[in-house]
């Protein structure tokens, strides 16, 4: 017979307690609600690493307003706010009775609009608005989403004003005839003061890149906590207009973590770009760093169309060839391009939504497009669907080109810390 040692015994005794101990923790510990609120806030932010370290920091901001209506009910969870940007986070939750019977809850569109409160006067927020829904955010009678505004200049808030008004498929609104519910949800937020007491940060370049004769001047960067925002300039007798800042990163080296993260850029233009946050990162070195920008000669700037021959007069290259001209039934022509090229954006081009017709005549505001891509013969082709209102036009139209598929290259990397 083996003979059972103490020391057996008492590990066997330590292992059944610390299962116990386990098991009454995963049953009475709970989580408090401001961990709660920051681990959800944390995970719909996932995409946005600066927004997680800002959340994690504790540069959040609880809100927990709601409204309902009609069986759905709007919580603002909370937000992220500082100088150059707001997030807030949200949950549509509907009740089990008002949904289809045996489905889920399917939100089609939310059609949010967001405004700022300064000095008691409500304003349009000068900027970019996006919003970060993915498939995953919808799940049972629940919706979760995050609403954003990032700014062109520092602006400092008072509060806010959003105004959501989701379309959401109903058992009610079926019986009716209805497809969807749809009503106005309108919360006024106001916005801690303190929020804004935080220290700026800025890194000085003042470093000049030439590519292919080209020339661009990097200033400096400005640093709040969600968005890093880079100042450039780009020289104004350069033979080729820079439209397009390439495949250009923040590349990050954190000396905390030991880890590398390339940030990708949001662009507003040719001197203002902003990327995702280093603010509460304990970072050792910063560069910018890329290998293309989007490039073409200012002399081909022009796509010029003869309406009634159905022909491109002027174009950048052979690569663009006119595919149709049609008549559709909302009183609109649209005209379709074919791009020979690759896949991707880089390979898409973009007119701006002016034109101007043989007169002189500008036509502001009156172009629209979207675009596909098809395969012929082994290849791929860009389809850029362009409609302008169906008028009597005194032909040939005149567009200018605000991007096209024509890079200038090479590997370059701008120390920025």
């Amino acid at each position: 017979m083996r003979r059972v040692t103490w020391d057996k015994v008492l590990f066997s005794i330590f292992v059944m307690l610390l299962i116990m101990t386990s098991i009454y923790a995963a049953n009475h510990i709970r989580v408090s609600p401001e961990e709660a609120l920051k681990n959800k806030m944390k995970i719909l932010a996932s995409g946005d690493k600066s927004t997680v370290l800002a959340i994690e920091n504790d540069f959040y901001q609880p809100i927990g307003m709601s409204q309902s209506k009609e069986g759905i009910t709007i919580t603002l969870d909370g937000m992220v706010v500082d100088k150059v940007s707001v997030q807030v986070f949200y949950t549509i939750t509907a009740d089990e009775n008002v949904l289809p019977e045996g489905d889920d809850m399917h939100v089609y569109r939310i059609n949010p609009m967001l405004h700022m409160i300064v000095d008691g006067q409500k304003h349009e927020p000068p900027g970019f608005m996006g919003s970060w829904s993915r498939p995953d955010n919808q799940h049972g009678n629940v919706y979760e989403d995050v609403l954003e505004y990032t700014f062109l200049n520092e602006i400092m808030m008072d509060g806010i004003q959003v105004d959501l008004q989701p379309q959401i498929e109903l058992e009610t609104a079926q019986s009716e005839g209805e497809p969807f519910f749809q009503e106005q949800f309108l919360f006024d937020i106001p916005i801690d003061p303190s929020t804004y007491d935080y220290e700026i940060l800025t890194y000085e370049i003042n470093e000049e890149l030439t590519i292919e004769q080209q020339k661009i001047v990097f200033h400096d960067m400005i640093v709040h906590p969600t968005r890093s925002t880079l100042y450039i300039a780009v020289d104004e007798d350069n033979s080729k207009e820079i439209f397009d800042m390439g495949d250009m990163e923040l590349v990050v080296s954190d000396d905390n973590k030991g880890i590398t993260s390339q940030q990708k850029s949001v662009q507003f233009g040719r001197d203002q770009i902003t990327f995702e946050s280093m603010y509460f990162m304990d970072v050792e070195h910063v560069a910018i760093e890329g290998s293309w920008f989007g490039a073409l000669d200012k002399d081909k700037r022009e796509l010029v169309i003869n309406m009634e021959q159905g022909k491109i007069v002027k174009k950048p290259d052979d690569r663009l060839t006119l595919g149709s001209i049609e008549q559709q039934k909302d009183g609109e022509l649209e005209i379709q391009f074919i791009m020979d090229g690759g896949e991707g954006d880089r390979f898409f081009f973009h007119l701006d939504t002016a034109f101007t017709d043989a007169d002189g005549d500008e036509y502001e505001n009156f172009v629209k497009y979207h675009r596909s891509t098809s395969n012929k013969d082994g290849g791929i082709l860009n389809v850029m669907h362009t409609t302008i209102p169906d008028e009597d036009y005194v032909s040939p139209l005149t567009f200018n080109i605000s991007h096209y598929p024509t890079h200038i290259e090479e590997p370059y990397s701008i120390d920025v810390k």
